[in-house]
């Protein structure tokens, strides 16, 4: 599904090794894109800011679906709040320190941790679906 494949480099990394690793993302049908060893490489930062932005939205009233819709209708595979929905919203939630905070802190509060418990952002039937 996903078509960037970061290939991660260190100061051993052999340029061989760098150039065996992009022709095989190449090979594969991926977007090979070389990287420093750092925080969240590129995908994650890149993601990090668009749910940042994602999350401000529906505090300003957009709805989950409507975000995800201009999401998925941009290119992306999924929008943000189906993905936090796929991952589970208690992935790095302590129950112990929360204090509804978010609206992703609420839903977790409510028991609603994405699809595992058939509600987060959405509700899900049996087989996962919306």
């Amino acid at each position: 599904v996903m078509k960037l494949l970061e290939v991660v480099r260190t100061k051993d990394t052999k340029p061989e090794i760098i150039a065996t690793a992009m022709k095989l993302a190449k090979t594969i049908g991926k977007i090979g894109v070389l990287v420093g060893n750092g925080y969240g490489f590129v995908g994650n930062r890149i993601l990090a800011a668009r749910n940042t932005q994602a999350d401000q939205l529906i505090l300003e009233g957009a709805t989950p679906w409507a975000v995800d819709k201009v999401l998925y209708d941009f290119g992306f595979a999924m929008g943000h709040f189906q993905m936090r929905d796929l991952v589970g919203l208690d992935v790095g939630w302590n129950p112990k320190t929360t204090g509804s905070a978010n609206v992703r802190e609420i839903l977790n509060e409510m028991g609603r941790h994405g699809q595992k418990t058939k509600g987060g952002f959405y509700d899900y039937d049996d087989n996962r679906k919306q």
